[in-house]
């Protein structure tokens, strides 16, 4: 009996010897007292980074507006993370043209467009799936008996998504409505609205928005060929009193661009325990100095102030650009 135990204690040994000299060639020794294999590693190298992105990420102060944010003690984003914002800002066109496209197309659009504002055709906006005649919608529809005035308006005429043919823009007030027709399907679409107030065209698929009020604000809009938002870019400044110190100062804040195309989150895992988190517009901002906010926003004002000067090319009247038509 002891000769049968000691005859299975030797083959156990021996499928062991064999088993591990089998496996050999599929395993790596990481440390002195524990051996793992490939798919091991690769999943704590997997696990590692997670814990590492979380605890990263953890360290963000989160807010559901800038209405939220704790001014009174922000601090300021450090010489490397305010590089890192630099050299990010300067890939950012902020300058824009009006580009005129082909005026040769001019005539044939202007009469398509007509038809457009004498509400002989529908337009059809995207978003809501639906249609509507111009004096259907929105600030072009009468009030109290008033009259659809089409010289009550000016008219913006130029290619604003660089297709090479020309847009409408309607102006109202200080808000605009900028129509796209389709000869391919005689359809007219609101190609984008720049409403409610005070946003801008600063060019060719470039918007902005000017703030009012104390303190200095904007934001810039770069579009593609549909309207969509490709790079929007937030910047603020705000004064605020401190009722401890009885001092008061200004605050500049001013955003990580965000790209349509583009996944912040890799970036903020750097920079993620220096910025301040807008849930409202899903925007990371910075408090940086006075100097660097004025170095980061510097082309963006002198790009509105072109602009401001530029626009007036392309602007008319109901009777300069329709009057013959």
């Amino acid at each position: 009996m002891n000769f049968i135990k000691i005859i299975t204690k030797a083959i156990a040994f021996i499928v062991l010897v064999i088993i591990i000299v089998s496996n050999f060639n599929s395993v790596v020794k990481t440390s002195k007292n524990r051996v793992y294999n490939y798919e091991e590693i690769e999943l704590l190298r997997s696990e590692s980074a997670t814990l590492d992105k979380i605890k990263k990420l953890e360290n963000q102060q989160i807010y559901d507006s800038i209405d939220d944010f704790p001014y009174d003690s922000m601090g300021f984003a450090d010489d490397n993370t305010f590089r890192i914002i630099k050299n990010v800002y300067g890939n950012i066109n902020f300058y824009g043209e009006f580009n005129k496209g082909n005026i040769e197309l001019y005539d044939y659009y202007k009469e398509k467009f007509i038809q457009l504002l004498n509400c002989t055709v529908k337009f059809k906006h995207i978003e809501r799936g639906e249609e509507y005649y111009l004096n259907e919608y929105g600030c072009f529809k009468p009030y109290n008996n008033e009259t659809f005035n089409l010289r009550e308006y000016n008219y913006c005429f130029f290619d604003v998504n660089n297709d090479g043919a020309p847009e409408l823009c309607i102006q109202e007030g200080s808000s605009s409505y900028i129509f796209k027709y389709i000869p391919q399907t005689d359809d007219f679409v609101l190609w984008y609205e720049l409403f409610p107030s005070n946003y801008q065209l600063n060019g060719t698929r470039k918007v902005r928005w000017e703030g009012l009020g104390s303190g200095l604000s904007g934001v810039f809009y770069e579009l593609d060929a549909e309207g969509h938002e490709e790079c929007t870019v937030y910047f603020f400044s705000k004064r605020i009193y401190n009722s401890k110190t009885d001092e008061s100062y200004e605050v500049a804040m001013v955003s990580l661009p965000k790209y349509a195309a583009f996944n912040q989150e890799d970036i903020m895992l750097e920079l993620a325990n220096q910025a301040y988190f807008s849930k409202g517009n899903g925007t990371y901002y910075f408090r940086v100095t006075e100097e660097q906010f004025n170095a980061l926003t510097k082309d963006y004002y002198e790009a509105a102030k072109l602009s401001r000067e530029n626009i007036k090319e392309v602007t008319f009247t109901y009777d300069e650009l329709f009057g013959d038509f």
